[in-house]
């Protein structure tokens, strides 16, 4: 799967894609975007939000952060990061 391909079915992944694929959307990620994951993982108060929410939510700031590091400035954080730039095509392994 390429990152194109990962940003246009995040929202509609199964439990078993979800655990796969974002992990390994995970491994390519700037350290900007990894820290707003985290952040928004743990500050996610399942009792008062169900898990559903918390999956659409996610992916939301997944489609965030690529369209970030796909930008100038993201491929500069990429850069600083000692990242090469994220393409389309850049494909998940």
């Amino acid at each position: 799967m390429t990152v194109a391909e990962f940003y246009d079915r995040v929202e509609s992944f199964t439990e078993d894609e979800r655990v796969e694929w974002c992990s390994k959307m995970i491994k390519l990620m700037c350290r900007l975007s990894l820290e707003n994951l985290n952040t928004f993982q743990e500050t996610w108060n399942p009792d008062s939000k169900g898990l559903k929410w918390f999956f659409a939510e996610q992916a939301k700031l997944f489609k965030i952060c690529i369209r970030l590091e796909w930008s100038p400035v993201g491929e500069a954080v990429r850069h600083v990061d000692g990242l090469l730039p994220l393409f389309l095509e850049t494909e998940l392994v």
